[in-house]
């Protein structure tokens, strides 16, 4: 409920609160010390409080609102904004997201889309009812985003480790050999120097290799791990290239080879 308005004065009726704000400005104006005191000793008395002190709580309850506005129109839309450029982020470097991981991404990426939805006009509510929790505005939407979540982050469809086959020809042009290990996306290593290194620990040697995807014959140089999306290489050692015109003759070769 309003406060009424019925303090008169130049022919309008003010708040209390008007009245009081009033009677300050014009105690200001008053330039006789002792005068001003007594013109405010008398409203003291008449509406029983401290005039100052009304009028410093006045001035602590603006302050306050003021930086309410700063927090709710400027502070959480940068945080949901540079929020959601960390997630992105996030999802370029990280491609292939542990279990774990999958979920700490979808509680922030809840809270942030709250954040955001919170300074939206209108209002949305949520109610579960087996947990007994009712929420409105931006937690709502963060709640309905927590409880509905989809098909893509479960477990099922998340994997972090894959399995690369390397089919390797290292010193006959007659033969080549397949091996199966295990593959990180996210490791962030480059494709030819994964290959390299897991060639190297399988056979013991430091043969170096022309790095190629099996499927269309692109030779590898510095695209990294999580670009990758065929787990399928060819590595022909370079001591065999003598043999061929070119690269891309070696590659045509040994693919007849690959079963």
């Amino acid at each position: 409920m309003s406060e009424k308005s019925k303090y008169p004065i130049d022919g309008k009726y003010l708040t209390q609160a008007e009245y009081l704000d009033y009677v300050h400005k014009h105690a200001e104006t008053i330039t006789d010390p002792i005068e001003r005191q007594s013109y405010i000793n008398t409203f003291n008395q008449l509406f029983n409080h401290d005039l100052a002190t009304e009028k410093e709580v006045q001035k602590h309850e603006m302050r306050m609102e003021n930086r309410k506005d700063i927090v709710q129109h400027l502070v959480l839309p940068i945080v949901g904004i540079l929020g959601l450029i960390a997630m992105v982020w996030l999802a370029i470097k990280n491609p292939s997201p542990t279990v774990f991981q999958s979920g700490i991404y979808w509680v922030a990426l809840c809270l942030l889309a709250g954040i955001l939805v919170g300074l939206m006009t209108g209002f949305v509510r949520f109610k579960q009812s087996q947990l007994g929790i009712q929420a409105g505005g931006g937690m709502a939407f963060a709640l309905i985003m927590y409880f509905f979540l989809p098909a893509i982050m479960s477990s099922k469809s998340i994997d972090s480790t894959n399995k690369m086959n390397i089919y390797v020809a290292k010193s006959d042009t007659s033969q080549i050999e397949k091996i199966d290990v295990d593959f990180d996306q996210n490791s962030g290593i480059t494709v030819c120097d994964f290959a390299q290194k897991n060639i190297d620990k399988y056979y013991g040697s430091q043969d170096t290799f022309t790095c190629y995807r099996r499927s269309d014959g692109m030779i590898y140089s510095k695209e990294e791990c999580r670009s990758v999306r065929e787990y399928e290489m060819l590595m022909i050692s370079n001591r065999l290239m003598i043999f061929y015109n070119n690269k891309r003759d070696a590659y045509t070769h040994f693919l007849t080879l690959v079963k």
